[in-house]
């Protein structure tokens, strides 16, 4: 499964993102130790120059990220004509016990990134770049070990599917007999469970 153009794309973008994650890392260390806005010393020059290499180069990486989501879900889509009893993206990633957590952690990459360039985009706003140890603390803390575990968990799905495996379709998955969250789910009235949708997206939307 390796070799199809898509699964080849969604790995190279997740690879490279992380090695360029990875070789910035010390530079951004020692961005996170020694800023000090007020100071003007040469050590403090060089690191606000080298702050704004670093963020061009996290940007792309991050937008990049954010695009490989709809990759893969538009690939497993495209892939479940390939297996017994898939009908769609939810069959693919049942195929496997590695389907559905990489495509939470490719979720969790692309709601971290967004968070992150907002953060960017407002300490650029600001004369004095008051998230700047923030944005980058958060960047090795928080997004580098979530692109790393969604590479990990996407070369283990990708590595573990096999054609002959018989999968379930998105109709017995989340049909009201099923016993998971899924089924629960499916179960609920639709007129409470279209009013708690409609108040979530609307919360969302506030708070965003």
């Amino acid at each position: 499964m390796f070799f199809q153009p898509a699964i080849l794309a969604l790995l190279l973008a997740s690879g490279l993102g992380l090695a360029a994650l990875l070789v910035a890392s010390p530079w951004v260390l020692q961005l996170v130790r020694h800023w000090d806005l007020q100071s003007g010393s040469r050590l403090q020059l060089v690191l606000e120059r080298r702050t704004y290499l670093l963020s061009t180069l996290v940007g792309f990486v991050l937008v990049v990220q954010m695009a490989a989501l709809l990759l893969f879900v538009f690939n497993a889509d495209r892939m479940a004509v390939q297996f017994v009893g898939a009908m769609c993206a939810v069959g693919t990633l049942q195929a496997n016990s590695y389907g559905f957590p990489a495509l939470y952690a490719q979720l969790a990459v692309f709601f971290l990134a967004s968070g992150w360039l907002v953060l960017h985009a407002a300490d650029a706003r600001a004369p004095d770049y008051p998230l700047t140890r923030i944005k980058f603390v958060l960047l090795v803390a928080v997004l580098l070990p979530a692109v790393a575990l969604s590479f990990g968990l996407q070369w283990l799905y990708f590595g573990n599917l096999s054609a002959d495996v018989i999968t379930s379709c998105c109709g017995s998955l989340f049909s009201v007999e099923a016993t998971d969250l899924g089924g629960d789910l499916a179960g609920l009235p639709p007129g409470p469970a279209l009013w708690a949708f409609t108040g979530t997206l609307l919360a969302a939307t506030v708070a965003a």
